[in-house]
């Protein structure tokens, strides 16, 4: 198994060899442009098994991923939220989605 270089074990291995005939023989590859890529954060989020069943079922209906959604869902409330307060011309979708299926349920 080989061992596991510390970083200033790195940093002297680098300085110590030639990388010159590493570099010849190595294949060139794109590197992802900072712009075309947002560092996204990885978080966990408990919810009800049901809950989360509606939510694979509904991204599922507009062709999307479970994570796809829940994060539109998310950043749309959080804008809603920073937005300044006052009378709103733009309702976000996902919040008339939400009002439909409420008015929709029936009464409990």
């Amino acid at each position: 198994m080989d061992e596991v270089m510390s970083e200033q074990e790195m940093i002297n291995w680098v300085k110590e060899n030639d990388l010159s005939a590493l570099i010849r023989e190595g294949e060139p590859v794109e590197a992802p442009r900072a712009t075309e890529r947002e560092i996204m954060a990885v978080r966990t989020v408990r919810l009800p098994a049901a809950v989360y069943e509606d939510l694979q079922d509904l991204a599922e209906s507009r062709g999307m991923g479970t994570s796809v959604l829940m994060r539109k869902v998310i950043e749309e409330w959080v804008a809603s939220q920073l937005a300044p307060t006052g009378p709103r011309d733009v309702v976000p979708v996902t919040e008339l989605l939400d009002f439909v299926q409420r008015a929709a349920r029936p009464a409990a």
